[in-house]
């Protein structure tokens, strides 16, 4: 900022010799005098000549502080504005909601008829916040790759990001609400399982909601890769395309991707 300042008052002090030198060049001074002039006629065209040039100084070097005048009022402006949009920000930090989300199984793992697969899951929302949560509502769906989870669930929360007040519900502080929702894949997509015939699925989805202070749109998402544990509970698997495991042997875990905002 100090050095681009400092640039603009060089060339504005710049200009001005050049105006100046241009304006004495194209003034009497540098014109031969006629050779009956006299003293008078001299001192007084001399005296026009640095009035005028003075003037023509003066009037480009006013144009110059009041253009840096009106460039330090935006400035301020700008940071004036900036510093109240902090406090804002800073104040509807400490107030607003916050929404928790955890994800339970709701029922087994279910190969379909079509070749295809299916699950139950509940997602459960919590208002951690000091605030109300507005037009609560909570999507999810199936990916058949774990490994591609985070990049799902950014374009999955991207296409969510929008206000529903029809379909949502409000979540006071230290509310929880709890949907079950029912994730399908098709019998191609399971077909196209980077190692199939086994496949490590993952649940991603979200929770999208508003704020009461400004009426924004924020989201907490989540993705949980899905593993088989092994006879005695531990370990994890992957899944077999043709047989589900029971729901015992069933397990969410925390995958990449999850982000809060």
């Amino acid at each position: 900022m100090n050095g681009g300042r400092s640039r603009q008052l060089l060339i504005g002090v710049g200009l001005c010799l050049v105006l100046g030198v241009a304006f004495l060049a194209m003034t009497p001074l540098g014109v031969p005098l006629p050779d009956d002039a006299n003293a008078a006629q001299v001192v007084m065209m001399r005296l026009q000549t640095y009035a005028f040039a003075l003037s023509g100084v003066t009037g480009f070097a006013t144009l110059l502080t009041a253009v840096a005048a009106a460039r330090f009022a935006s400035d301020a402006a700008h940071q004036s504005r900036r510093s109240a949009d902090l406090a804002r920000e800073a104040m509807i930090s400490s107030e607003r909601a916050w929404l928790h989300v955890d994800v339970r199984l709701a029922g087994p793992l279910v190969l379909d008829a079509d070749g295809g697969a299916s699950l139950r899951v509940m997602v459960c929302m919590k208002n951690i916040g000091a605030s109300p949560a507005i037009a609560v509502h909570a999507s999810a769906t199936l990916v058949v790759d774990a490994a591609a989870a985070p990049l799902a669930l950014r374009a999955f929360a991207a296409q969510l990001r929008r206000p529903n007040e029809l379909r949502g519900r409000m979540l006071l502080p230290q509310d929880t609400h709890d949907r079950v929702i029912e994730l399908k894949l098709s019998g191609a997509d399971l077909a196209a399982a980077p190692r199939h015939p086994k496949w490590r699925p993952a649940v991603i989805g979200v929770a999208t909601y508003q704020l009461t202070q400004d009426r924004s749109v924020r989201q907490t998402a989540f993705s949980h890769a899905i593993s088989r544990a092994g006879p005695d509970g531990q370990g994890r698997y992957q899944l077999q395309v043709d047989r589900a495991p029971p729901l015992e042997q069933t397990h969410l875990d925390w995958a990449n991707g999850g982000f809060a905002d």
